[in-house]
Parts: structure tokens; C-alpha cells; sequence
């Protein structure tokens, strides 16, 4: 006899946690959380990426994205985090959004653990380099959180920071010297 999907659906029973071969048996039906966001950032990458005529990445896409995208940001691995995030403004080709990165990205510099200080700084050093010589319009509204930096109190993010405005002069082609 044939039974229907809702019938079928009645006579599972989940699989109890307790067993011993549960958490091998998941791990081999499923990728982990941490893999599937790891191909969903690097396929948003891409994207990103690849998104020449910015039909993609409108503002809209923008200001849904980036908040979950920052949320990322106090992660302790961002390798994958990092090219996303960091083209995400690049792609939207618009000067408004990169404020709005830069502002909300250098805000996320405030965070007491020095871990999420260094993500932001990596991130930053990626859209930095990535922006090229229109980074330029952003260094006002930078010089204060970079100020901050340079003066933190872990020596990992202070060098970072030094880093970071090193990429800055580079781009830009001025001295940040005068500023901070």
C-alpha cells in the first residue's frame, strides 16, 4: 500500500542525540554550519566580484547585506569574511554606500576584543586596496578611527593600524603624517 508523504512524515522518528554514532552519522549526511557559510560567502564574493554592470549589487542588496555581513566580523576566522565584506562597497559603485561601509565598518573598530579590531583592520585593508585611488573621498571621515587605532592598547592592532595607513598613502599618494 501506498502511503502519503504526510503518513510517511508521522512514522519518522528523529534520531536520538544520545546515541553514540549520532554526531558521526550527521557530520557525514551534512556539511557543517562554518562550510555552508564559507561557500555562501564565497560565492557572494563572486558575485561581488564579477558584477561589472553593478545589476547585482543595487542599494537595496546593499543595505541588507551589510549588516549581516558586519555581523560576521566578530568571528574568529574571517578569512572567508573578508573578500566578501571588503567588496561589497566596491561592487555597489557608489559613493553614498561607501560611506555608509567605511562609517559603519571603522564603528565596528570600538569593539572591546582586540580580535574584532583586527578583523575590522583586515577588512579594511581589503576595501582600502580594492577602492584604489577613489579611497581618497573617505580619508576625512576615516582619520579619527585610525587615530584610535594607531593608539590601542593591543600591539597586534596597533601595528595593524600601521598597516593599514602605510595602504592608505600608498593609494592615495599623500602622507597621512600631517593628519595623525
Amino acid at each position: 500500500s501506498t502511503q502519503s508523504t504526510g503518513d510517511q512524515l508521522k512514522t519518522c522518528k528523529p534520531e536520538d542525540p544520545t546515541d553514540a554514532g549520532f554526531e558521526s552519522k550527521r557530520a557525514k549526511l551534512s556539511p557543517s554550519l562554518s562550510d555552508l557559510t564559507e561557500h555562501c560567502l564565497s560565492t557572494l564574493h563572486n558575485m561581488l566580484r564579477y558584477d561589472t554592470s553593478h545589476s547585482f549589487t543595487t542599494p537595496d542588496r546593499f543595505e541588507v547585506l551589510l549588516p549581516v555581513l558586519l555581523d560576521l566580523v566578530s568571528l574568529s576566522d574571517v578569512t572567508h569574511v573578508i573578500p566578501a565584506l571588503s567588496h561589497l562597497p566596491v561592487a555597489a559603485n557608489n559613493q553614498r554606500l561607501w560611506k555608509q561601509f567605511n562609517f559603519q565598518i571603522l564603528n565596528l573598530s570600538k569593539n572591546h576584543l582586540p580580535k574584532v579590531r583586527e578583523n575590522v583592520l583586515g577588512v579594511y585593508s581589503s576595501f582600502v586596496t580594492k577602492l584604489g585611488q577613489d579611497f581618497a573621498t573617505l580619508v576625512p571621515d576615516s582619520l579619527p578611527f585610525l587615530a584610535e587605532l594607531l593608539e590601542d592598547s593591543d600591539s597586534r592592532v596597533e601595528e595593524l593600524a600601521h598597516d593599514v595607513v602605510k595602504k592608505i598613502e600608498e593609494v592615495t599618494g599623500e602622507s597621512m603624517d600631517q593628519f595623525l
